[in-house]
């Protein structure tokens, strides 16, 4: 890789995620503002394990979904009707073809 590509990408990730440093640093300081009082500590907590646990939950709730569609579709795709052993008999000795659906 040319060293002048190479230079121009640091310069740029630093341009980029500089600011993030600064804006990290700010974060126990929000748990040790809250500390103070009793009730907005215990929010403090409860809102941070909400943020965490909010990702989870859409990834499953969209995974349910798809597995709905999924299972939908298949439901859609099989054929209508089944082949019981009496009607495969009376189509063999009519000359027909055997076949059975699978499901």
């Amino acid at each position: 890789m040319n060293r002048a590509v190479l230079r121009s990408l640091v310069v740029a990730a630093l341009l980029c995620f500089g600011p993030v440093a600064a804006t990290a640093l700010a974060c126990p300081f929000c748990g040790e503002a809250n500390a103070v009082d009793e009730n907005r500590s215990k929010a403090f907590e409860l809102s941070i394990l909400f943020m965490l646990g909010m990702p989870p939950m859409l990834l499953a709730a969209f995974g349910y979904g798809f597995y709905r569609l999924y299972r939908k579709s298949l439901k859609a795709s099989a054929p209508a009707s089944h082949d019981t052993p009496e009607e495969l008999v009376a189509s063999a000795s009519a000359g027909a073809p055997l076949t059975a659906s699978t499901t």
